[in-house]
């Protein structure tokens, strides 16, 4: 007689869903690490905040913020208030930015996965940037930054 080696269904239907599971999470690790949106830099980042505000981009707008940032409420946000700025013609400009930290950067980090495990980043570097905001006019905003996998985000801020 023959002995017969075949493999049980069974334990081909576990190692699918293995590895199904390990396809899902290597994905959600590429997508902490590469993030899109955002810019490379934090004068370029402010440079196109201010041509999203001027212009009433939304995509640019939400594009600059971290993906798990961007929910259907922040959508609907956007939509309803972009439009009291634009047109008013905006100039930005970085008066200073200074890092927070690796602690703080765990700490944002954190805040982001509580928001949404899947998409938040994972944050590398947290920055206060102060913007003067018209080069004749005193008024000064203050944003909080995150560096994400070699992009700079704007942390969530109310236009």
């Amino acid at each position: 007689m023959k002995s017969s080696k075949k493999v049980s269904p069974v334990i081909l239907v576990l190692a699918s869903i293995l590895i199904a599971i390990d396809i899902f999470f290597l994905i959600v690790y590429c997508i902490k690490l590469f993030p899109t949106g955002g810019s490379y830099s934090i004068e370029s980042l402010v440079t196109e905040y201010q041509y999203a505000i001027n212009h009433g981009d939304e995509t640019l707008y939400l594009s600059l913020i971290p993906g798990c940032q961007r929910t259907r409420e922040e959508k609907e946000y956007i939509k309803q208030h972009l439009n009291e700025y634009t047109g008013k013609d905006y100039k930005m400009t970085v008066v200073e930015s200074k890092s927070v930290g690796w602690n703080q950067a765990m700490r944002d980090s954190a805040d982001l996965f509580l928001l949404n495990p899947i998409l938040s980043p994972f944050v590398t570097d947290s920055y206060y940037v102060n913007v003067r905001v018209d080069e004749e006019s005193s008024y000064r905003i203050m944003l909080v930054v995150y560096k994400c996998g070699g992009h700079y985000f704007i942390n969530d801020v109310e236009i």
